[in-house]
């Protein structure tokens, strides 16, 4: 684990989570409303996905490495391969703002929130995404060590409505779990994190970019 300066992740006081909090009935209407969404990077490729963790790991890691398959006819990739190899579901990820890019249609239902994200600790905002872990399940085991955003550099803050999600930073040699007690905190990229199962859906702001 890498972590920052001895520490598995960093905690933002700063970050007024209250706003997501007083937000969340609209929030989830536009979450719901929302039509252009992201496939995972542990699906469809090895990614960071740890697959010595257990066999539902393993499987995901390697279950088109000996399969040839055409998604390009085919708008959600991450649900095809779901039902397609019978592989765990591994939630959802809804793109409101990429790299050269820039704002994707999903933006139109969440412009209300542009003072939030400018008040944010950033001098650039590279990427903004929303992450949702759908009910009964529990957020795989993995790093973002494949991100183009983590390659370039960029810093980012996680940012939840609760703290519902048992969600952690693993530890991979001592196999420690560091659940996290903060609604907004920063991990790093290439460190292994997950959430335990959960009864319920939720979701979280990935925001990215240039920390002032």
């Amino acid at each position: 684990m890498i972590g920052f300066n001895g520490v598995p992740y960093l905690r933002y006081d700063n970050v007024d989570t209250n706003y997501i909090t007083d937000n969340n009935l609209q929030i989830i209407k536009s979450i719901c409303n929302s039509t252009e969404f992201d496939t995972w990077g542990v699906t469809g490729q090895p990614g960071g996905c740890h697959y010595d963790y257990d066999e539902k790991h393993a499987k995901l890691y390697h279950h088109s490495n000996t399969v040839e398959f055409d998604t390009s006819d085919v708008l959600n990739k991450q649900l095809f391969e779901q039902l397609y190899f019978k592989i765990y579901n591994t939630g959802m990820q809804i793109p409101l703002k990429k790299p050269v890019v820039g704002w994707t249609s999903n933006w139109k239902h969440f412009d209300y929130m542009e003072d939030f994200f400018n008040s944010l600790p950033f001098s650039e905002i590279k990427g903004i995404y929303i992450i949702v872990q759908p009910a009964g399940t529990e957020t795989l085991v993995h790093s973002d060590l494949n991100s183009s955003h983590a390659k370039a550099g960029d810093r980012f803050i996680y940012i939840r409505p609760d703290l519902s999600k048992d969600f952690f930073v693993y530890n991979d040699l001592t196999k420690e779990k560091y659940v996290t007690d903060h609604l907004a905190i920063e991990f790093n990229w290439y460190d292994y994190h997950g959430a335990e199962h959960n009864d319920y859906s939720t979701y979280a702001f990935k925001v990215v970019g240039t920390l002032l």
